[in-house]
């Protein structure tokens, strides 16, 4: 039953019996108080027993000592003291705005802001105690955090029953009585969610349970009483069963291990075991709790630890990657513009003898050229990190761009006396690929390749059939690579050297693009290396297309794919007599550039630096091309040739017009040619592409 009244006769009778008031009450309660905390996530819990005129405190965590409780609480003073007259729980979530229970509480003065209690209970229903916890911010208390507060006066209650049951059993005069006291003790601890076993101390046969445990362990009550602990222990913790009824039967002991079910699973459990003689005979009380919830919980903290640690390494291993990276990017393009710098000052002394001259500019040239590749190798990064990498997709003859791939490095391998020796089976077929982007894969191997092999060395390249793939391997008898770095040769800004004594250059981008471009088009690269200073190997595989015998055959002469006539005159003699061009550009430089490119070809050029200049020239002049950079302040490029394309034929509107611009991706070629231009350039510029463009156009075959 439930009463309010504190000064009920029955109720304090209840409390009496458990003999808790005027003694040491032991460590149960405190354990409960720690308990109570941890689960609550709170800074202070109290386990109180009150009579009608104090509070008793025999369990606390966060008051005063924890080892050793504070003692009594006037009832007048007492916040508990309401929990049991009110017979349920009382959650508060800001004492501050109930001064009725903020004025009495002697929790005050230690902070307390938020309360939360539940009653303490024996089996008969006398309301003798309280557990609560108290939080030093307001806060609003869970369904959770009653349930467990709940259970947590449960584990009380069954410790006050065991107080109650040793008592009993130090009254009984013989072993006949001693069925009659489990019995007892279990129906005191019928309401308890933990597990409770009496255990013979001489061998670990279970002698009494409750049902929490029969539920817990899946036998029926009967076949539980016919077991040992050992039945009830997982194999692998079976080692210690004899130690630890030893050492429970002589004192008191609080374990973590793991139990076993009929069903054979199993789940683990912390608990506390002690021993006591019941009717002569030596017995162990293990009050038992399945922590299988809280070890889940554990076990994804530790996870989540474990990622959270995971990817701060590879945020540090990035961010270093990414300081590497933009050290060796500063270094590599300061190295040629040093070069183009230094050769450029000594031209403009003129001082420079006329025999260095060529020297002088084919050194400009070159490093001008090197710098670009740089750009363009940051600008694909760039385009496949966001996945904007787009395919112009066509049947290709793979021989044909192998050979140019080839022909394009063959400069630099002889002038380090390197030996390029390639092996092209006939009528390998098609592949259905972007002629350019395969062309990089293979260029960017053999430079690799060159750029590693010590004068001297060959380099290898052999392509052929297998099955339906087409396989292109190159191999060098360069440094090779150590085998620990093997897994890392396709990552972006991975270097073997990296660092400031690094004996080659480069970004660490190249074969990063060439495992990405490869797999674009279906296929796979891989690495091998028999360790440092024993060559390296690379093969790219592509998947081919079926084609027709002919093509085929066609497809396998490097040769085929010769220009027209018109095409041919146009390359070989760019002449641009007669001809006025407009270039529109707001760098000076880059205007003057232009000019003079275009009169050594005997143009007549007129420039603009904005397009309000342009647009009056267009309609005064009448130029045959017009020549215009996009990014310009104000009005753009792409904005001056809509303006023009509006305009009707007669006005310049059909003015042909390249675009020339450092914006250099393909969507930007695309809106280029969508807003009206004829055909699209990038800067820097390549001056023979630019007068071959220009005739092409005139003639009327450039299609863009």
């Amino acid at each position: 039953m439930t009463d309010s009244r504190l000064d009920d006769p029955d109720r304090l009778a209840a409390l009496y019996a458990t003999e808790l008031l005027d003694r040491d009450p032991g460590p149960a309660f405190g354990r409960v108080a720690r308990l109570a905390c941890r689960l609550l996530g709170a800074p202070m819990a109290v386990v109180s027993l009150i009579d009608d005129r104090r509070q008793v405190i025999v369990g606390q965590v966060g008051v005063g000592s924890d080892d050793a409780p504070v003692g009594e609480v006037p009832i007048a003073r007492s916040v508990c003291s309401h929990v049991v007259r009110g017979g349920g729980a009382l959650l508060v979530e800001d004492l501050r705005l109930h001064p009725e229970l903020r004025e009495v509480t002697a929790l005050a003065g230690a902070g307390a802001v938020a309360y939360a209690g539940v009653p303490v209970a024996t089996v008969d229903g006398h309301f003798i105690g309280v557990v609560c916890v108290v939080d030093y911010e307001p806060r609003t208390w869970s369904e959770r955090d009653l349930e467990s507060l709940n259970d947590l006066a449960a584990l009380a209650s069954t410790e006050i029953g065991l107080r109650v049951a040793r008592r009993t059993q130090r009254e009984l005069a013989d072993t006949a009585r001693t069925a009659a006291v489990l019995e007892r003790y279990r129906l005191l601890s019928q309401e308890g969610r933990d597990i409770i076993l009496f255990l013979r101390a001489t061998d670990g046969r279970v002698v009494e349970a409750n049902e929490a445990a029969v539920a817990a362990y899946g036998y029926s009550r009967d076949e539980l009483l016919r077991l040992t602990l050992a039945d009830l222990r997982a194999p692998e913790t079976l080692h210690n069963v004899s130690e630890y009824l030893a050492r429970a039967a002589s004192g008191e002991m609080l374990s973590e291990t793991v139990h076993r079910r009929r069903d054979g699973s199993t789940f683990p459990v912390e608990g506390s075991a002690r021993g006591a003689d019941v009717g002569g005979e030596r017995l162990v009380l293990s009050l038992i709790r399945d922590i299988s919830a809280r070890k889940a919980a554990e076990a994804e903290r530790a996870e989540l630890l474990a990622r959270a640690e995971q990817a701060r390494v590879e945020a540090e291993r990035a961010n270093r990657l990414k300081d590497e990276f933009l050290s060796t990017l500063s270094h590599e393009l300061r190295t040629p513009l040093n070069a183009i710098l230094g050769w450029t000052r000594m031209l403009q002394s003129k001082q420079l003898p006329e025999a260095r001259r060529d020297h002088a500019l084919a050194t400009i040239e070159r490093n001008a050229q090197l710098q670009a590749r740089l750009v363009d190798d940051i600008l694909d990064v760039s385009r496949i990190v966001s996945g904007k990498l787009p395919l112009q997709v066509e049947a290709v003859d793979p021989s044909v761009v192998v050979w140019a791939a080839v022909d394009s490095v063959r400069p630099a391998a002889d002038a380090r006396g390197l030996r390029v020796e390639v092996a092209c089976e006939r009528g390998l077929g098609a592949i259905s690929a972007d002629p350019a982007r395969v062309q990089q894969v293979v260029w960017n191997l053999l430079s690799n390749a060159v750029k590693f092999t010590p004068r001297g060395g060959r380099v290898g390249v052999r392509v052929r059939r297998v099955d339906e793939q087409l396989e292109v391997e190159v191999a060098d008898t360069g440094q090779g690579i150590a085998p620990e770095f093997l897994p890392h040769v396709f990552e972006r800004f991975r270097q073997a050297d990296a660092g400031s004594a690094r004996q080659h250059g480069g970004l660490g981008l190249g074969l990063a693009i060439v495992r990405h471009l490869v797999e674009l088009h279906g296929g796979t690269v891989s690495v091998s290396s028999d360790g440092v200073g024993r060559g390296a190997t690379f093969v790219a595989r592509l998947p081919l297309i079926a084609m027709a015998s002919e093509q085929g055959s066609r497809w396998s002469d490097p040769g085929a794919a010769s220009p027209s006539g018109d095409e041919s005159a146009a390359d070989a003699d760019p002449s641009l007599e007669g001809v006025h061009v407009l270039v529109v550009d707001d760098e000076v430089d880059a205007r003057e550039l232009l000019r003079s490119l275009l009169h050594s070809c005997g143009a007549s050029v007129s420039t603009a630096g904005d397009a309000a200049e342009a647009a009056r020239l267009l309609r005064a002049e009448r130029p045959d091309v017009m020549v215009s950079d996009i990014g310009m302040p104000g009005e753009d490029g792409l904005a001056l040739i809509a303006r023009v394309r509006r305009w009707a034929p007669s006005e310049g509107g059909g003015v042909p017009a390249i675009a020339l611009t450092a914006f250099a991706r393909p969507e930007d070629r695309a809106r280029a040619i969508s807003a009206g231009f004829t055909a699209f350039l990038t800067k820097p510029v390549d001056l023979s592409l630019l007068l071959k463009t220009v005739v092409r156009m005139l003639r009327g075959s450039l299609v863009s």
